[in-house]
């Protein structure tokens, strides 16, 4: 009998002990902000940084398409959830001019969640090689600009925003899938670049598919 209940006494130890670390390396993760993923062996370059309530994006990458054809990929929002993992939907809501109502809907893996992002966008072309953009709705608040330069290998691509979610988030736990989440999009971008480059004519066919009549 007293060795049942010395066995129980020490399981119910390791049980809060276990209990105790869980909390302790939670509670390390997300106080203590990951390292922001910096220039892969691609060039593309992702730099994500604490602010209020949210984060200050940075990402770069260079591309061998001409600035025309990269900028007309980085602002084909109505194909846009086709290439980009982890978004859903990519629609204009309205045209006007230079400014468009753009509406996205995806999600952000964190860890064993899976947070839903909403945003509706207003978009303006301020030149045909920038766009300026800030939300308008949605459970993510975000302004920014996307601009392409050319170079002698072909653009290069910068993208900067800021980031405010409007849902309860870690951020210090948040910061590095942030990065690993932008950099997805960026490679996907630019291989939808690539792609569109290499077969013009299968990417008229597509955004073109009853042949312009």
């Amino acid at each position: 009998m007293k060795k049942r209940v010395a066995m129980e006494i020490r399981s119910k130890m390791r049980q809060s002990w276990c209990r105790r670390c869980g909390w302790l390396l939670c509670s390390v993760l997300v106080s203590c902000p990951l390292p922001t993923l910096a220039q892969d062996e691609s060039h593309l370059q992702v730099a994500v940084q604490p602010i209020a309530g949210g984060f200050a994006i940075r990402a770069s990458f260079p591309v061998a398409v001409s600035p025309a054809q990269a900028f007309a990929v980085m602002t084909d929002y109505d194909h846009m959830a086709q290439f980009i993992p982890q978004m859903r939907k990519s629609q204009i809501l309205w045209r006007n001019g230079a400014r468009e109502a753009v509406l996205q809907e995806g999600f952000v893996d964190l860890l064993w969640l899976r947070l839903p992002s909403y945003v509706v966008m207003s978009v303006r072309f301020a030149s045909d090689r920038m766009v300026l953009f800030h939300s308008t709705n949605g459970n993510v608040q975000i302004s920014g600009r996307a601009q392409v330069h050319p170079t002698a290998a072909g653009s290069v691509v910068d993208y900067e925003s800021t980031m405010k979610p409007q849902i309860a988030v870690p951020l210090g736990l948040a910061q590095n899938f942030v990065a690993q989440y932008i950099r997805q999009q960026m490679m996907a971008l630019r291989a939808e670049m690539l792609r569109v480059n290499a077969h013009p004519a299968e990417n008229a066919a597509q955004q073109n598919p009853d042949g312009g009549g």
